[in-house]
């Protein structure tokens, strides 16, 4: 089970970032989105850190993912220092800092694989681009615009377009949210996006005097739901069927034009672990893999 109140950092050296360090960040994430799509045409998303790296494997292609961090206080910033002094901001930051790298604060996105380092990945573009600022209510609002097919004032539609196919494998904003236990950003029809300063304005995402102390007080509460949802999420344990078993054992032998040859006593997930493994690695199976994890079974039937 994943500690909602574990902090990254504790898995870091000194000043090193989670996102890019953290392995347990990285082996959380592949446990809580590793599931059936909503978009049944694509079956389900398999991941597995490889390489540092969290794969995915989708309808057989394969897709990499970068984990990073959603919310965001602006302690760096200059035009927040004299805000930071304020004592009742100053017990809030407190409050934030305790939380700020647990999983509720922690998202994956997709990374192009396609060495082209002058298009902005989507973590780099929320990060680096004016007008969201890092901000996951702002980065959230362009995913639903995305969705309505609204390019004009989108200052993530470019980018989005990018990654199109991912975004596809949800079918609509709302199983988008609700997959990624993102519920307590939007209204209760998930027609629309919340923000943490009431208002979108692009021009200004950053947070001010007058709303300084409401955003991170917001963010933290996000943070704390999201933590709880992500809870309530893991504890509905994924478990795979025979059609699963089935349609990946299909993908094996359309890709490498042999049959998977797996002792008996293999659990489904053990299976599908082999699978995901091989078509990752992109390497028929052999009997020294099967054999390995025969011996390193779960100890449980089909």
């Amino acid at each position: 089970m994943i500690d909602i109140r574990y902090n990254y950092r504790n898995d870091c050296k000194k000043k090193q970032d989670p996102d890019k360090y953290s392995l347990r960040l990285k082996q959380d994430h592949c446990v809580l989105w590793s599931k059936r799509l909503p978009n049944t045409k694509y079956g389900r998303l398999s991941l597995r850190v490889v390489n540092n790296e969290i794969v995915g494997i989708v309808d057989g292609r394969k897709l990499i993912f970068s984990p990073d961090s959603i919310t965001n206080c602006y302690s760096y910033r200059k035009s927040t220092e004299g805000l930071r002094q304020i004592e009742g901001i100053k017990e809030l930051l407190i409050k934030y800092k305790e939380i700020d790298y647990t999983i509720g604060s922690s998202l994956i996105f997709p990374v192009l694989d396609d060495n082209n380092s002058s298009s902005w990945t989507i973590n780099k573009a929320r990060g680096c681009s004016r007008k969201i600022q890092d901000r996951i209510d702002y980065t959230l609002e362009c995913v639903r615009r995305f969705y309505l097919d609204h390019t004009d004032n989108n200052p993530l539609a470019t980018c989005l377009n990018r990654y199109s196919f991912f975004f596809e494998l949800f079918d609509n904003f709302e199983n988008y949210v609700k997959y990624f236990c993102l519920d307590d950003l939007v209204t209760p029809d998930y027609r629309h996006v919340l923000s943490f300063t009431d208002t979108f304005d692009f021009e200004n995402p950053l947070p001010n005097e007058s709303n300084y102390a409401l955003y991170i007080e917001r963010t933290i509460d996000f943070i704390r739901k999201r933590n709880q949802r992500i809870k309530k999420c893991q504890s509905r344990v994924q478990r795979y069927s025979h059609e699963d078993v089935e349609n990946l054992e299909k993908e094996y032998f359309d890709k490498f034009g042999k049959q998977l040859i797996a002792p008996m006593l293999f659990s489904n997930t053990v299976i599908v672990d082999l699978i995901e493994e091989a078509i990752i690695r992109n390497k028929p199976l052999t009997d020294k893999d099967t054999s390995k994890r025969f011996h390193y079974k779960e100890g449980c039937t089909h």
